[in-house]
């Protein structure tokens, strides 16, 4: 599962660099695999962070060995991680509520991270399990930063430089967002990518 996790997250990264500086040609191989990473950490993130198998749930001492932490903290972070790769999604589409998911998405990291330090402070969670969080939720929390800090207009341009007429409808978009006609200009421009 960690090779996995591995080359998924290299595959976005380099999905990104190539939307960045080449266009929008994979862009649905970048939605793909943002939605894939999103569905196994919601799915796999007990398995992933404990370093078992589906199979070992069925063997009684493999289960005695996870405590109770182990197993929410598992499953807690790996939908939060899940939300965190679909607020990339949302972010790299420009995605109604992005804003929003993009600020959430930063506490919740924050979060995670502040709780693995009470959690090593405290030195009753073992720091190999905690460690593998902070890694994770310190990329992510860096990643939510800079996106929250980057002018929007800079972002648009980054990654819709070749597409001046989808950044001016998501502009006025946002100028007028009760305005139907706005919507239904943002909505003809975006599945042009499609």
């Amino acid at each position: 599962m960690r090779k996995f996790e591995a080359i998924s997250v290299l595959l976005i990264l380099g999905l990104i660099v190539y939307r960045i500086f080449f266009g929008i040609e994979l862009q649905v191989f970048l939605r793909v695999m943002l939605t894939l990473m999103a569905i196994f950490y919601m799915w796999f993130g007990l398995f992933l962070f404990n370093r078992t198998r589906p199979l070992d749930l069925f063997d009684k001492w493999k289960r005695k060995e996870l405590s109770l932490f182990q197993i929410s903290g598992s499953i807690t972070f790996g939908f939060l991680y899940s939300f965190s790769f679909i607020t990339i999604m949302y972010a790299v589409n420009f995605y109604a509520a992005m804003n929003t998911m993009i600020l959430l998405a930063f506490l919740f990291n924050v979060s995670i991270i502040g709780l693995c330090y009470f959690s090593l402070w405290q030195g009753k969670v073992e720091t190999s399990f905690l460690k593998q969080f902070l890694v994770r939720s310190w990329v992510l929390a860096s990643l939510f930063a800079v996106m929250m800090l980057v002018p929007l207009d800079q972002r648009l341009n980054a990654l819709y430089k070749d597409y001046p007429d989808f950044i001016e409808a998501y502009n006025q978009y946002l100028e007028y967002p009760d305005h139907p006609e706005s919507l239904q200009r943002l909505k003809e421009e975006r599945s042009a990518f499609r």
